[in-house]
């Protein structure tokens, strides 16, 4: 009797603890999708099974979000230390009109060594920003950059089998999005 009962503890799910996220239970994986990489190859999303993936839709003309963000996300994979290579960050354009590969390449390598850019055209990048409810919309301010471009600012969580299962709002700390990824990752 006491093995039987053993046997059900050790089977149990473990709880997730999300203190600083939202935690989604996705039942399906996501559709797949290709883009141009900073890697000089085409990159899927389904390349990164088997591991996490942090996405994030940005620009790196971005004066303040967009860097502070990445900034965060550099944050929670240092505090992962042992676990952060079960991570992949990913930085999705919304510029793609001057985030070409090479450019997002020389530009994230201040982040994080692993961090990977993408890109594509920008009905692509539409079409997959509106299927992650991601809005944005390039706005000319007349100065020496020529426009900006406003949009939604989450980190969303996607597990080792493709399925969004977590979104951080913009605001959370490297660790306080570590703290909930090592839930997830145990």
């Amino acid at each position: 009797m006491i093995a039987l009962f053993l046997g059900l503890i050790y089977f149990m799910p473990r709880p997730v603890n999300f203190q600083y996220g939202t935690l989604l239970d996705a039942q399906e994986p996501l559709t797949d999708f290709t883009l141009d990489s900073s890697l000089g190859e085409p990159v899927a999303l389904s390349d990164f099974r088997g591991k996490y993936a942090l996405l994030y839709f940005g620009y790196t003309n971005c004066p303040d979000v967009c860097p502070l963000t990445l900034a965060e996300m550099r944050g929670a994979l240092e505090r992962l230390a042992g676990k952060a290579d079960k991570v992949q960050p990913i930085f999705i354009t919304l510029d793609p009109e001057r985030d070409t590969p090479e450019h997002m390449a020389a530009y994230l390598q201040h982040f994080y060594p692993t961090l990977i850019g993408l890109s594509g055209p920008l009905a692509q990048i539409q079409e997959l920003a509106t299927r992650f409810g991601i809005f944005f919309e390039k706005r000319d301010v007349g100065s020496a950059s020529g426009y900006l471009v406003d949009h939604t600012s989450v980190v969303l969580v996607v597990d080792p089998e493709g399925r969004l299962r977590g979104i951080f709002p913009n605001g959370v700390t490297g660790k306080q999005m570590a703290s909930d990824l090592q839930s997830l990752i145990q």
